[in-house]
């Protein structure tokens, strides 16, 4: 009896664990096919339970910003972000240069340094402001609320929309822009003072207005801001506006009459016969521009750029060559650009001859200044 009674007692407790293991077993295969639910659930409480035990949200207010330049500098400093002050004193003057700026940007850290650099240069003809643009409580970043990326820099002339700079923020390049800036205008006295401009610029704009009975000619002032806002589009400058004032000239220019406005290519030249207006004359401009050389700025980044054109031009003769902003004469470019005029000029035309001539002896002129220089 005890020994069945014992076998029994065994039988029952190998039954209580197969059944533990089966429901050990169905407990697993459930949160296997569920564990997603499960641990949602769980996430749940435990957020539930850390919001309704924990006190209020810390958090740290926003430092009050420093002076970003020197206080030594040139640059008025407009750290707290106070864009009302800033353009109460653009107003006040002929021509002012901004840099927005974030404190914590590196290529602001970097930019304020060449930007402090134009400013001791310029400082007694142009203004130049500096205005933190990301203090979260300042003026300038409740009204400028979706610039993407810093430094933005604004050339301000006077009253009026400003005209961004959109070039390397490298002193020497931004010196060429305010340079055009200030004057944006070419002045043709002679067909000679055309060639030369055609030598250093693709694209040769020139509009006729007639002074002597009009100190204010109708559609000059949006022939200026034309030339002004095209420093914007094209900071390498390659698109050059003039203005002829007498009337001989002007003939000699196919302008007739005033207000006309001719395109001048290296081999032709285009009549703009609409009213002058800004944006008309510059979309038109860039429309029909066609630089028989083409610049480019590859950026200090990978990128497809230089990919892109040759697999659209093949085959391509390509100059890798350093550019001086501030030196309108790049006698290597020159040389390419003159290869190229030549190359398209089939019918060996004497306005294009007479282009490829004196760009050539200009070239010798400044070669000849150089060696000199060496040698001494």
């Amino acid at each position: 009896m005890a020994i069945e009674e014992s076998k029994k007692i065994e039988n029952g407790s190998r039954e209580i664990k197969t059944r533990g293991r089966r429901i050990l077993d169905e407990c697993y295969r459930v949160m296997s096919a569920h564990a997603k639910e499960i641990c949602f659930v769980i996430t749940v409480f435990f957020t539930v339970y850390a919001a309704l035990h924990s006190g209020p949200v810390k958090t740290q207010k926003v430092a009050v910003p420093i002076r970003f330049f020197p206080s030594d500098s040139l640059v008025t400093d407009y750290y707290l972000g106070s864009i009302y002050n800033a353009f109460e004193r653009i107003s006040e003057s002929d021509l002012t240069f901004v840099m927005y700026y974030a404190t914590w940007d590196a290529t602001s850290m970097v930019a304020r340094w060449e930007f402090d650099k134009i400013a001791n240069y310029f400082h007694n003809e142009i203004q130049f402001l500096a205005i933190n643009c990301w203090w979260p409580e300042g003026d300038c970043r409740q009204h400028f609320r979706k610039i993407q990326s810093y430094p933005v820099l604004m050339a301000y002339p006077g009253i009026g929309r400003g005209i961004q700079y959109r070039g390397p923020v490298v002193a020497a390049y931004m010196f060429a822009f305010l340079e055009k800036l200030r004057n944006p205008l070419q002045r043709i006295l002679s067909l000679g003072d055309l060639i030369d401009l055609q030598v250093i610029h693709d694209t040769v704009v020139v509009a006729y207005f007639d002074f002597e009975f009009d100190r204010q000619p109708a559609g000059f002032d949006a022939y200026y801001n034309t030339a002004m806002k095209a420093l914007e589009r094209d900071p390498s400058q390659k698109v050059c506006f003039a203005v002829a004032t007498e009337k001989k000239v002007a003939s000699l220019l196919g302008l007739a009459n005033t207000k006309d406005v001719v395109l001048f290519h290296f081999n032709q030249s285009l009549v703009y016969d609409r009213t002058v207006v800004k944006e008309k004359v510059l979309s038109w401009t860039y429309k029909e521009r066609k630089p028989v050389v083409n610049w480019l700025n590859l950026p200090m980044t990978k990128s497809l750029q230089l990919s892109n054109v040759l697999e659209k031009s093949s085959p391509a003769l390509i100059l890798f060559t350093p550019q001086n902003p501030v030196v309108d004469i790049n006698l290597y470019f020159n040389l390419l650009k003159e290869v190229a005029m030549d190359y398209y000029d089939c019918n060996s035309t004497s306005s294009v001859r007479q282009l490829i001539a004196h760009s050539t002896n200009i070239g010798s002129y400044h070669r000849s200044n150089m060696d000199q220089t060496s040698a001494d």
